[in-house]
């Protein structure tokens, strides 16, 4: 009987174990892998192939920014699939998990972009566009860009019309896309790490808190509610970082009643709750040009037909306010009750092909330069390169250009550079950090000199790519060494920037939470410094007041650079201080680029123009030939390419002033008549773009948040984006503006701006929201701080350390 029972359990037993190994065995039988097959494609679906460096870290990054929910849009564009293509032996765990949580939108595939065969399964001619991504942490960068130029290679050889954007970590790798043959300027795009990580952080040496801005504007974030801390600043900082740049075609309302530029982005911000920074024109002749913040002098000031408008918005469902906006149907109306009217028509706002989008240039970029000689001016050291966007010098060596640190010298309102290199690492393109800073819509005194302090021989290897520019100098030594920081009078810069180290064969092996510990230690050991005998004042009396940038490789070693906040450990890295702040820069948040590349083929464009310093593919051009920027000529054509927007970070303080007459304009008077009624975030915003065409981004406020009182020991200032019309301001507030930088000459030169034509009163509307007439309560006069003269470099050889 026992016998009988135990044989009936087994052969039950035996049956379902190999039940549930029938379907193994079955797809062992068939030689059928699991990520082997092919895609099946929905008609009217979209979808994108990712390729490149797949990873789990990797890919959930990217996966967290694309399929983000504020992409939500009644257009299917934003409703795209992702397909990753990769080779893998086996697919782990934790990627496993990543595919199941997404597997409505996301797809993987054993495959390889380099077999045709592979290719025909994915549906390479119908994707979309092909995303390559690179590995930032790679020991080699320039075998990195080389495999994923290979990669390009082989699908436009598969399909020389597919559209790609490919990550790169060095600059120069660039040229290498250009000779591909079927690389199209117009609609593929190369996203340079080095490039743009780089730019970013030069431009917070001349804008601090810039970077953070930035990151936060072309990356998708949700406006947490709350925080742990319940922290006022927190709360007004995450308000701004959840917002995104959304394009949109402008109504016939902004072409009929508001017709300018100036006229539109106020009602934007105080209508619509959204801020117009930038437009799209399509001219006569089907091209389209992009201005950012056009003044009264731009052809693009007019409002045309088919212009589409660049915002900063929550979601695309705000931006999409300026489309259906319609006087008749929501002249009363909320800016959250808009919605398509009856009276809204579709216009059809393409032209054929799509073609790539070019800045706005002066009026004078038809003028040849053989109609007008060149200007004839006092000689000085240095002028522009020949596109007119940089400020060029004859060659000089790394000898002339070395600092001896056993000689003091004079030095102040610098950028030093602090840089962790060895011999043998390679190059991290230092070009892209002096480009912005060199960039010719500053005047010349505006330039502040560049200190590298590092290594000398690899020093020597980036010398020949900056070589042109002026102010740029060389310390031979250790950043960690407070006796070379003490002679480069790193207690009068106006920044330090420390740059992270490369990565090793050592660094590899060991925890990736040490990857950044020369950086880390670099800026504990500036702020532990103490300069009571260099010092007449007590401004700079202690190294925790030098500002700071650090950039980090990985994000959780954020937390070791403030010891005195209390962020949460498990915290993104946007909400933590440092970042919030502008102290710390990570490259990780460069990853957002390949989906706002996507979603929006400007952005590159714009983030290009914000922080390159005017960098243009005719200067790329150059570039990939190897001979480096060259001296350029000083006709009307090169000098006018200098009036481009710039983005300055002003006092508050010290921009409006009351119009009175019988003070004069410095009185503190005349500043209390405007601080007495409580101003308002958009009091300022419109007085700024009514008399001097500066558009405001945000601010920079202090973090303790207190406006009267004796100034806290602290200077941190937190970045806050766009904020509402209805925020007050304080007179410790920064502003970010963009403005037209109007270059002046001595002797003056006769370059002349289009005039604009007087606008037809008889045809503007009277229907005028209310909001537009109360903002302004005030007579205000908008002045102008001028910018103290930088001194250079002056060496007392009698004067020794």
């Amino acid at each position: 009987m026992i016998g009988q029972c135990f044989i009936i359990f087994f052969i039950t037993g035996g049956l379902a174990l190999f039940a549930r190994a029938i379907p193994e065995l079955a797809e062992m039988l068939s030689n059928k892998k699991k990520y082997a097959g092919k895609y099946r494609l929905e008609n009217g679906k979209k979808f994108v192939l990712v390729c490149g460096h797949i990873t789990f870290t990797s890919m959930e990054n990217f996966l967290k920014d694309f399929l983000h929910e504020d992409r939500v849009s009644s257009d299917s564009f934003y409703d795209a699939d992702v397909l990753i293509v990769d080779k893998k032996h086996s697919v782990d765990f934790e990627f496993q998990a990543l595919l199941k949580r997404h597997f409505t939108r996301v797809k993987f595939f054993d495959a390889t972009v380099m077999d045709p065969v592979d290719l025909e399964r994915v549906k390479l001619k119908r994707c979309a566009a092909v995303l390559i991504l690179a590995n930032k942490d790679a020991i080699d960068p320039d075998g990195e860009d080389a495999s994923n130029i290979m990669r390009v290679i082989s699908i436009k050889n598969y399909h020389s019309e597919a559209k790609i954007i490919v990550q790169l970590l060095q600059y120069h790798n660039k040229m290498h896309l250009m000779n591909i043959p079927a690389w199209n300027n117009n609609t593929d795009e190369a996203v340079c790490i080095a490039e743009l990580k780089l730019g970013l952080i030069a431009e917070s040496c001349l804008n601090p808190g810039f970077s953070t801005m930035i990151a936060n504007i072309f990356a998708m974030r949700s406006d947490t509610e709350g925080s742990p801390s319940g922290s006022v600043w927190l709360k007004e900082y995450l308000r701004g970082a959840s917002l995104e740049m959304y394009t949109e075609t402008l109504s016939n309302y902004f072409v009929h009643d508001l017709k300018n530029f100036s006229e539109a982005a106020r009602f934007c911000l105080v209508e619509l709750d959204i801020l117009l920074f930038a437009i799209e024109v399509c001219e006569e002749n089907g091209q389209r040009r992009l201005a950012i913040n056009p003044d009264r002098t731009s052809k693009y000031y007019r409002i045309a037909k088919r212009t589409r408008g660049f915002f900063l918005a929550g979601s695309s469902e705000e931006a999409s306010r300026a489309r259906y906006y319609c006087r008749h149907c929501h002249h009363e109306q909320q800016p959250e009750a808009i919605r398509k009217c009856i009276h809204y028509r579709i216009e059809d706002t393409s032209s054929g092909v799509k073609a790539r989008r070019e800045m706005s240039r002066p009026r004078s970029e038809s003028i040849t330069t053989s109609q007008y000689p060149p200007i004839q001016y006092a000689v000085k050291p240095f002028c522009f390169d020949t596109t007119g966007m940089f400020y060029w010098c004859p060659t000089l060596t790394i000898e002339q250009q070395t600092i001896d640190i056993r000689v003091k010298c004079e030095l102040s309102h610098h950028v030093i550079c602090c840089i962790f290199a060895e011999e043998s690492s390679p190059v991290i393109g230092l070009r892209s950090f002096v480009m912005p800073l060199r960039a010719s819509n500053f005047d010349e005194h505006e330039l502040k000199p560049i200190v590298f302090i590092g290594n000398s021989i690899f020093l020597r290897k980036e010398w020949r790519h900056i070589c042109n520019f002026p102010k740029v100098y060389v310390v031979d030594g250790s950043p960690n060494d407070r006796a070379t920081l003490r002679a480069t009078n790193i207690h009068l810069c106006d920044m330090c920037v420390i740059l992270s180290s490369s990565a090793s064969h050592h660094d590899q092996r060991q925890d990736r939470y040490l990857t950044d510990k020369a950086a880390i230690l670099c800026s504990l050991n500036i702020k532990a410094m103490s300069f009571d005998t260099e010092c007449t004042t007590t401004d700079r009396r202690s190294g925790i007041s030098i500002p700071l940038i650090t950039e980090l490789k990985n994000d959780t070693n954020v937390v070791f650079l403030d010891q005195d906040d209390d962020d949460d450990p498990n915290i993104d890295l946007y909400m933590t201080q440092p970042f919030a702040c502008g102290t710390s820069f990570a490259i990780s948040v460069l990853d957002s680029l390949m989906s706002a590349t996507y979603f929006n083929e400007n952005a590159l464009t714009i983030l290009r123009a914000l922080i390159t310093g005017g960098a243009t593919p005719e200067l790329e051009k150059i570039l990939a030939e190897g001979a480096g920027m060259t001296q350029g000529s000083n006709s009307k054509e090169v000098l006018n390419n200098r009036r481009r927007p710039r983005v300055v970070l002003l006092p508050v303080e010290n921009l409006i002033i009351a119009d009175t007459t019988n003070t004069q304009q410095n009185s503190s008077i005349m500043m209390d008549t405007f601080w007495d009624d409580n101003p308002t975030y958009g009091d300022l915003f419109v007085n700024l773009l009514i008399h001097r065409d500066w558009l405001c981004l945000g601010l920079y406020r202090r973090h303790d948040n207190s406006s009267t009182g004796p100034i806290s020991q602290s200077n941190k200032r937190v970045v806050i984006c766009s904020p509402p019309r209805t925020f007050p301001l304080l007179k410790t507030d920064l502003i970010y503006v963009i403005q037209q930088f109007q270059p002046r000459y001595n002797p003056s030169l006769n370059i002349e701006s289009e005039p604009i034509k007087p606008i037809d009163d008889n045809k503007q509307s009277n229907i005028v929201p209310e909001a537009l007439n109360t903002v302004i309560h005030m007579p205000y006069t908008v002045t102008t701080k001028i910018t103290p003269i930088t001194d250079d470099i002056s060496v007392n050889d009698n004067d020794t350390i």
